[in-house]
């Protein structure tokens, strides 16, 4: 299965595709942790005062085979402060165990099995595993060519080149700052690596969705020289 790794430092948000060979506890109620008073009182009777819950903790199995640049990415999202796992619409922000450790699957080096452990941060007052619900839309456009660079990050907007269209070929939905929150996870195209850098958040105006991006130092081009990347935009409804 398909997950991303997401982190924010210096306003600036990276974000990469893994590969992982078990995702437990984020889309399914595998260990949960209450938030909870417990009152004892003087006749012997107990009573729990509940306010939500926390998943505690989410569990990713790496595939092994990962190459130099997932793994200094996987370094450098366990280092960060603000991290993140995306999975279809489901976002979990919280910290990690304070030890990153590898096997080595058969004494192998190039076997290195990565396992982390996310303490998810947000409360949840009900368990929602049925991906976008009714006040969680995503939307797309892949295969996005991106020329900004660190020095000039290149803006774009829905609505205008190249996010004119989304991928089914329909026009972008007004957005709205008054009734939705929204956040864009950038992931590169399947045909070149690189890590696409978010700088800032994204920002809601005249009814679309802007955001700034370029391409990170550690890069491979696509064959014809040039960076590709797929955007996903999430719109959450406010309370």
């Amino acid at each position: 299965m398909d997950i991303t790794l997401s982190y924010t430092e210096s306003s600036v948000t990276y974000s990469k595709v893994f590969e992982a060979l078990a995702l437990k506890g984020i889309d399914q109620p595998d260990r949960l942790r209450l938030n909870a008073i417990t009152h004892d009182y003087l006749n012997g009777t107990l009573d729990q005062q509940v306010d939500g819950f926390f998943k505690e903790p989410i569990e990713i199995t790496f595939n092994p085979t990962m190459d130099d640049l997932e793994r200094r990415f996987l370094v450098q999202w366990f280092a960060a402060s603000a991290k993140r796992i995306i999975y279809g619409s489901i976002i979990a922000e919280g910290v990690t165990d304070e030890a990153l450790v590898s096997e080595w699957l058969y004494e192998c080096e190039h076997n290195r099995s990565f396992e982390v452990k996310l303490w998810d941060e947000h409360k949840y007052y009900d368990w929602q595993d049925a991906g976008a619900q009714s006040d969680a839309d995503m939307y797309c456009k892949l295969n996005v060519k991106i020329t900004g660079t660190s020095d000039a990050p290149q803006t774009f907007t829905t609505g205008t080149a190249p996010l004119a269209l989304m991928e089914t070929g329909a026009a972008w939905p007004s957005f709205s700052s008054v009734t939705h929150v929204a956040n864009v996870v950038l992931q590169p195209n399947i045909s070149c690596q690189f890590i696409p850098c978010r700088v800032g958040n994204p920002t809601i105006t005249g009814g679309n969705v802007q955001f700034q991006a370029f391409v990170s130092d550690m890069q491979v081009p696509a064959s014809d020289g040039f960076y590709y990347m797929d955007v996903t935009i999430l719109l959450q409804a406010k309370p």
